[in-house]
């Protein structure tokens, strides 16, 4: 968790050319590691915090569907899921192989539907 806290709140991104910025994926992961270590209550403030930027600014689908595969609501992460494919964000096809979301009921075959 400390490693994705350092990496979301760098100054410098170093995936920064011609990538997604990695500061997304740590905040990502973030919600999905609080979610499971029981962190609850600094997860839905961060989940609360990234849907009110997202009304202003683009944040990557990505971001919620590991919040709520953290939290176990996998309609909420399917739903996100579908959004990353129309965002055409690549990083949700990991999913099917990611250790951290090793839970996900969902064959990477189903990822690219």
């Amino acid at each position: 968790l400390q490693s994705f806290d350092d990496v979301r709140h760098a100054a410098y991104d170093p995936l920064i050319d011609h990538q997604m910025n990695a500061r997304y994926f740590a905040e990502g992961y973030a919600l999905y590691a609080r979610f499971r270590i029981g962190h609850i209550a600094s997860a839905e403030s961060d989940l609360r915090r990234l849907k009110h930027a997202s009304e202003s600014r683009f944040v990557p689908a990505t971001i919620f569907a590991l919040g709520e595969l953290g939290r176990n609501n996998y309609p909420e992460a399917f739903a996100a899921i579908r959004q990353c494919r129309d965002n055409r964000e690549c990083w949700y096809t990991h999913f099917g192989v990611d250790p951290l979301v090793k839970d996900l009921p969902l064959e990477n075959a189903d990822l690219r539907r």
